[in-house]
């Protein structure tokens, strides 16, 4: 059974429509309007909206289905709990519900109920017969009349102006004239003294422009290497920059010869090294003889040396174990214990558990011992380790 014939029943005669466990549509008075933007004229009308929580049931659908469907209290009751869980579940599946000549009802982004009315039935029984239409904008005449009429006063306003007598007239204007002239002649004429301070001050900004591009045009090609090097610095405008290259000057001995060189004399072309020095020829500028020096010896870098004591790992008292990788495949397993012993752990195997291969670093006999040398791997080798009591 379907509940929109009885809602839109009853809402031309009530107020207020109630949905038992839904909620309830609400009809409040809307007085007529115009709608500016589309010069639309509205019927005054009811105004819908939906009230999810008006859900008491006051026995008014279940009266009007009593009444046109000929069927008992409980029976109408019944119906109307069955339309109520068809609408809850059409709800929960995303979709809408139409309730003809009512609205739409939705569930929006965040699942609360939404209601579109259905603007084409006006449920207001005093405004039966009345409908929208299409109001012309009506241009208003008394407006325009207005502007004539102040248009016809200026006009008034201006005839007694041409109505004065010619001599005045020419009087008039034969003032303004002198007036006119007086104020001009102190303003455009110029002396002659001006005239040559006009013209002294173009000299002189001409030659402030003039004079520095002319000086940089010789100094930069005959005192710098511009031209040369293809390349400008800013110390090429500075007339005042010592521009003298620097000279090498040869010394006969070395200040730090204790780090890398010994004492050597220049003028001295040939002398013995042991065949554990080594020798070069450094030479400075073309036009100079180079100079000899010896290197020291480099020293060996050290061998790192691994503190590690490897713990008896047959040992069955040996029952806290370092375990560093759990691997599923036993050839990972086995690569990372010849890493680790060849790092001098006692790395091995412990067992299979859970289809993992547990690797060790090492197996103690102590919970503290094993801690300790935990500490010392992982500040060594930064590697996540744990302990196992096996």
């Amino acid at each position: 059974m379907k509940l929109d014939s009885h809602i839109s029943a009853l809402l031309y005669r009530y107020d207020c429509v109630i949905i038992p466990q839904f909620g309830g549509f609400v009809a409040n008075y809307k007085p007529a309007y115009i709608d500016s933007r589309l010069n639309v004229l509205h019927p005054p009308s009811k105004g819908i909206i939906f009230n999810k929580n008006l859900t008491n049931n006051d026995g008014l659908l279940a009266n009007e289905i009593v009444v046109k469907e000929s069927k008992n209290f409980e029976e109408a009751n019944r119906a109307i709990n069955q339309c109520v869980e068809a609408y809850k579940a059409t709800l929960s599946k995303g979709n809408r519900i139409e309730i003809e000549k009512v609205g739409i009802l939705y569930y929006d982004v965040e699942q609360n109920i939404q209601f579109q009315p259905n603007k084409e039935i006006n449920y207001l029984t005093s405004a039966f017969g009345l409908t929208s239409f299409y109001l012309p904008p009506v241009e208003s005449t008394v407006d325009k009349k207005v502007e004539k009429e102040n248009v016809e006063h200026e006009e008034v306003k201006v005839i007694p102006i041409v109505a004065v007598k010619e001599k005045e007239v020419e009087k008039v204007a034969s003032t303004q004239e002198k007036e006119q002239s007086e104020k001009v002649i102190p303003i455009t004429a110029k002396t002659g003294d001006d005239r040559k301070k006009t013209k002294v001050w173009r000299y002189v900004a001409a030659a402030v422009v003039i004079l520095p591009i002319t000086f940089y045009s010789v100094w930069i090609p005959l005192k710098t290497d511009a031209v040369k090097t293809r390349h400008l610095e800013l110390a090429d405008f500075n007339p005042f920059n010592d521009t003298t290259p620097s000279l090498y000057q040869e010394r006969n001995t070395w200040s730090n010869e204790a780090d890398y060189l010994v004492e050597i004399d220049a003028n001295e072309q040939a002398f013995e090294l042991p065949d554990t020095v080594y020798t070069t020829q450094l030479s400075f500028f073309d036009n100079r003889e180079g100079l000899t020096v010896k290197l020291r010896e480099p020293i060996a870098e050290a061998t790192p040396v691994n503190t590690y004591v490897a713990h008896d790992v047959s040992n069955p008292k040996l029952r806290y174990h370092l375990i560093g990788g759990c691997f599923q495949y036993l050839d990972n397993a086995e690569k990372l214990v010849n890493e680790l012993r060849t790092k001098g752990y006692g790395a091995r195997i412990i067992d299979e558990h859970k289809g993992l291969h547990r690797v060790a670093f090492g197996s103690f006999a102590t919970r503290k011992e094993a801690i300790a040398v935990m500490s010392m791997i992982k500040e060594d080798e930064e590697a996540s380790v744990w302990v196992l009591k096996k």
